[in-house]
């Protein structure tokens, strides 16, 4: 290869970005929380995500979703609950 060749390839691998990925929607989870979780708790999680036929994560997603719309919704009723 010539000097001229590796400079064009190399420009092209700076011009590509990221490169072909999966898009991100507006909504889409970009943080990575790791999680400690009992045993039971991992095996519990596992079977509710089988029998809603989704991945683990989007599980522990909709899981904690849920919770916090629970309590948005607790606090809503109570004007008195405090809020975190």
């Amino acid at each position: 290869m010539t000097k001229r060749n590796i400079r064009a390839r190399i420009s092209l691998k700076k011009k590509r970005g990221a490169g072909p990925g999966r898009p991100l929607e507006p909504n889409a989870a970009r943080k990575v929380v790791p999680v400690r979780l009992s045993e039971a708790t991992f095996k519990a999680l596992d079977q509710w995500a089988k029998s809603e036929k989704i991945a683990r994560s989007e599980a522990i997603r909709r899981l904690v979703e849920d919770g916090l719309a629970t309590k948005r919704h607790k606090a809503e009723e109570s004007p008195h609950a405090p809020v975190d």
